[in-house]
């Protein structure tokens, strides 16, 4: 650890996620391999393509060397199941051999420090029904929490952790948005209309299956419980996946984009009392949800009409001879 000394630090059981990026996988499987977990799950899509298929093999083989004492289990698809079963899938199988884990998505590059924090927080809070999400992103100025962490209505959810417990109500579908009552009652969390507005339009789309995601999910997951996630008064798990090859993260305008990395040394100062942090999550909504509100449709409705015109303009296969 670079902050702090790793000899008394027992790390959490970590779950990586990985498909078909083997430069960015790199990244957070030497970080995970300075953290020295006891623990380690990894799972993997399969190739949409054979042209693929080369790329998730090296992926693959990134994560294959783990060179200190360490108990691996992996579980690798060999058909495509899309970011959205594979990832929710993924985690629901990680969450059989363990109670508790980190998890990082294989572009999400943690400070060291992050995994002592989110080992804390997972101990600090294991019996905390009301806190069901452990966040490392810290997208906003958070200098003024009352403490060296602030607990959020948001799953800011790029590098987390995670118990079985609060995973247990998690939907990938969110099922329960279709009903009037759980949509009012989620609806009723949001005093800016601008934001109703966003969340409308998202889970909709999730709803219906036409955004591939699974993480708007945890979104609707802690709106629907009142959970509440905790959030590092400092950023500690940078995003560096976002571009062209990446199934959501495209833009790469977004504040997520540019976050840099901080230290965050134990101990841990709490905050005074287990409730959200209205200030910080003000100042969440008006730089993450409603900014994007307005375009937010246009943008997705382009992108489906691009995607549309690909397929009908890509030159189709030439059938062999014999077929």
């Amino acid at each position: 650890m670079s902050t702090a000394d790793a000899s008394d630090f027992a790390c959490a059981p970590v779950t990586m996620a990985i498909f078909r990026r083997p430069d960015t996988a790199r990244q957070v499987f030497d970080a995970i391999r300075q953290a020295r977990p006891k623990r380690l799950f990894i799972f993997a899509d399969g190739p949409r393509s054979a042209a693929e298929a080369e790329r998730c093999r090296q992926t693959r083989a990134v994560v294959e060397h783990v060179d200190w004492d360490c108990e691996v289990q992996r579980q690798y698809s060999d058909v495509n199941l899309g970011i959205r079963r594979r990832m929710s899938s993924g985690t629901d199988w990680a969450f059989t051999y363990t109670d508790e884990m980190i998890f990082l998505e294989d572009d999400c590059v943690p400070h060291p420090d992050f995994f002592r924090f989110a080992t804390a927080m997972l101990e600090r809070y294991r019996e905390d029904a009301r806190v069901m999400i452990i966040s490392g992103t810290c997208p906003i100025d958070a200098s003024a929490a009352a403490g060296d962490y602030f607990f959020s209505r948001y799953a800011l959810h790029m590098g987390c952790a995670m118990w079985k417990r609060a995973w247990a109500s998690y939907d990938v579908a969110i099922a329960a948005w279709n009903d009037p009552a759980a949509r009012a009652h989620v609806l009723s969390q949001f005093e800016s209309p601008a934001e109703r507005r966003f969340w409308v339009y998202t889970f909709d789309r999730v709803a219906d299956g036409r955004m591939n995601t699974w993480d708007f999910q945890i979104f609707f997951n802690l709106f629907m419980q009142r959970g509440l996630s905790v959030i590092p008064r400092v950023n500690l798990v940078r995003n560096v996946g976002f571009g062209a090859e990446s199934t959501n993260t495209i833009d790469t305008s977004q504040p997520y984009a540019h976050l840099s990395l901080n230290a965050l040394p134990p101990p841990y100062a709490a905050p005074p009392a287990v409730e959200r942090w209205v200030e910080g999550d003000r100042a969440i909504s008006d730089l993450l949800w409603q900014p994007y509100t307005l375009w937010q449709r246009a943008w997705w409705k382009g992108r489906r009409m691009m995607t549309n015109w690909l397929q009908q303009v890509r030159p189709k296969p030439v059938a062999d001879a014999d077929g």
